[in-house]
């Protein structure tokens, strides 16, 4: 099997990006490779989101362009994140089930986002998965799961990596940066406290502040 790596870029110049008001990341890309595909948009926008009945929502954006001359047919699209999720998946098309045009999170708090956004038919849909020679499409990526480990805190970065393997057995892979978002019932203070106090000493008031704002927001 074919593998080809996408490189990322660091952390600190993409928040450097959106503090700059920069609403598109620039391509992580290491090597020319015959299939781009790499994570784009603020870092505030890609969230791993628990819920309050604890199921977590997986959002963020890539960008992909098929650089062949030849269509590409998308075979399977894998999410690893740095803890087993057995319960994780993407969200279905809900126009298959004869819902409206717009992808919903089931739950208190949960996101809704129109249709035309989400990239998750054009990788996942056997009829629709197919990318045409040097067409880019960009969207959202939707996924659901559970377990988000306990000692994450509201704004810890989460490195995970995309997969998306093609039916003539090439793997392309994506490092994805998400961010934590706790559900908002309180449990999550403490541990709050902890980082704001560890960062202040640390000198990393502006990292600490954000913190502060974020624990504002627990009951």
């Amino acid at each position: 099997m074919r593998r080809h790596k996408q490189r990322t870029i660091s952390s600190d110049l993409l928040r450097h990006l959106s503090n700059l008001g920069s609403p598109v990341v620039i391509p992580r890309t290491e090597e020319k490779t015959d299939l781009d595909l790499y994570q784009v948009g603020s870092v505030g926008g890609a969230q791993a989101l628990e819920l309050q009945d604890r199921r977590v929502c997986y959002i963020f954006e890539v960008h992909v362009v098929n650089q062949r001359s030849t269509p590409v047919f998308c075979e399977n699209l894998e999410l690893h994140l740095p803890w087993s999720d057995p319960d994780f998946g993407w969200l279905p098309d809900p126009r298959r089930h004869g819902r409206n045009a717009s992808y919903v999170f089931d739950g208190r708090g949960a996101p809704l986002i129109p249709h035309a956004e989400v990239l998750n038919p054009r990788l996942l849909s056997k009829e629709l998965g197919v990318l045409m020679p040097y067409v880019p499409y960009e969207g959202f990526l939707l996924g659901l799961g559970k377990n988000m480990p306990q000692d994450l805190y509201p704004g810890q970065e989460v490195d995970a990596t995309l997969t998306l393997l093609t039916s003539d057995r090439s793997e392309y892979t994506a490092d994805i940066t998400l961010l934590a978002e706790r559900a908002f019932d309180g449990s999550g203070k403490g541990r709050i406290d902890q980082v704001i106090s560890a960062q202040t000493e640390a000198g990393e008031d502006e990292h600490a502040r954000d913190l502060q704002r974020r624990r504002s927001l627990y009951r």
